[in-house]
């Protein structure tokens, strides 16, 4: 607002108008009633210069974003591959700014999520020797191993800033691990039997030993 008022009395005094009279549009500013009498912020700041202000502010307490993720999977019970056919990501941060911003927290965080499910691992051979030491070995999914990361929200504005905004830095890697170890528990459910313990990742290996003890392995 700051930064905006004062561009405006700058304008007002190039087009010889009052500043109550300035209005920002999509080319800049202009004399309201005369959209022919218009000023671009390039021409602006060339007079002016830099315009900038900065404020210190302290929120009074954390915010409390929210959401719900649901994933769908694939078990394959004759080797254990297991496909994640869809994933949605409904979150609230608040007031949105950005919203492409936000879609690509959404969809980063759901991704890094993702891939601690079903990908990454740290493995250790019998001599205490590291065998995930770089990438060809420790698994990192590529866009094309990921389903469409299907994002929506709400906006709930918080009290405790002037914009309302929350946080949604942390939403996707947060809720995505429970929405797949979920839908890996309804996948054994459907079969018939629910692991007493299912930890991740969830390999192939991993998940047919899990079917074959079960009994339910082709």
């Amino acid at each position: 607002v700051v930064v905006r008022d004062r561009a405006c009395r700058v304008a007002a005094d190039l087009l010889e108008a009052r500043p109550d009279d300035i209005e920002l549009t999509a080319a800049g500013f202009a004399v309201r009633g005369a959209p022919s009498s218009t000023i671009a912020w390039a021409d602006v700041l060339r007079v002016a210069g830099p315009i900038a202000h900065e404020h210190d502010w302290t929120q009074s307490g954390p915010t409390i974003p929210f959401g719900v993720h649901a994933a769908t999977v694939e078990l394959d019970r004759e080797t254990g591959a297991l496909a994640l056919s869809r994933f949605v990501a409904v979150d609230d941060c608040g007031v949105v700014v950005d919203g492409v911003l936000v879609d690509g927290q959404q969809q980063g965080g759901a991704a890094q999520g993702i891939a601690t499910m079903l990908y990454e691992q740290i493995v250790y051979d019998d001599d205490g020797n590291l065998r995930t030491a770089n990438f060809g070995d420790y698994l990192v999914p590529a866009a094309s191993d990921l389903p469409r990361i299907e994002t929506a929200r709400t906006e709930v504005p918080t009290p405790r800033n002037p914009i309302g905004a929350k946080g949604i830095g942390q939403s996707g890697a947060i809720g995505s691990p429970p929405a797949i170890h979920n839908a890996v528990l309804d996948a054994f459910a459907q079969l018939g039997f629910i692991p007493e313990t299912l930890d991740p990742p969830f390999t192939p290996e991993r998940l047919w030993q899990l079917l074959r003890a079960g009994g339910v392995a082709w």
